[in-house]
């Protein structure tokens, strides 16, 4: 299981510093654009990001399943208690993105930014995209801290 858990410690940590531009870099500077081109921007990265979130998020994915069943047949010792607390902190993070951001990616790409609709939802996209994506990062951070303490123990 070593092999699974160093994979899944360095894909959350990868996802961490994914999530974690967006949140420092990239939407703080789309914020300050005049909004329909923020909006047009955002748009462009919601059709690109998936090709680099899927190649890592997925499998990380997987491994988290696996280290939860593998830790959780080890719950008593700590690294078993690790494994688990690295696998739902990892998945709560999927389940994120799935439940909040992709409906929300899905939207924006619905809207004519140069509309007014377009406009009043880039407001709205804007206050709630970013702070979910804090808890996301975090949740990644967490993942990738658990899964690296299980590997020392």
């Amino acid at each position: 299981m070593s092999g699974a858990t160093i994979a899944a410690a360095a894909g959350s940590g990868i996802m961490a510093g994914f999530y974690l531009a967006f949140s420092v870099v990239i939407m703080p500077a789309l914020r300050r654009l005049p909004g329909a081109s923020g909006a047009a921007a955002m748009q462009r990265f919601n059709e690109d990001a998936p090709k680099a979130w899927v190649p890592v998020a997925v499998p990380v994915a997987v491994l988290s399943v696996v280290l939860a069943v593998a830790g959780g047949r080890d719950v008593p010792r700590i690294d078993g208690v690790l494994l688990v607390l690295g696998a739902l902190a990892y998945l709560s993070s999927v389940a994120i993105t799935f439940a909040f951001h992709i409906p929300r990616n899905n939207r924006l790409a619905a809207t004519d930014p140069a509309t007014d609709d377009g406009a009043a939802y880039w407001t709205v996209y804007l206050a709630e995209w970013n702070p979910m994506n804090h808890v996301r990062t975090l949740t990644c951070v967490v993942a990738a801290v658990c899964f690296a303490v299980a590997l020392g123990r």
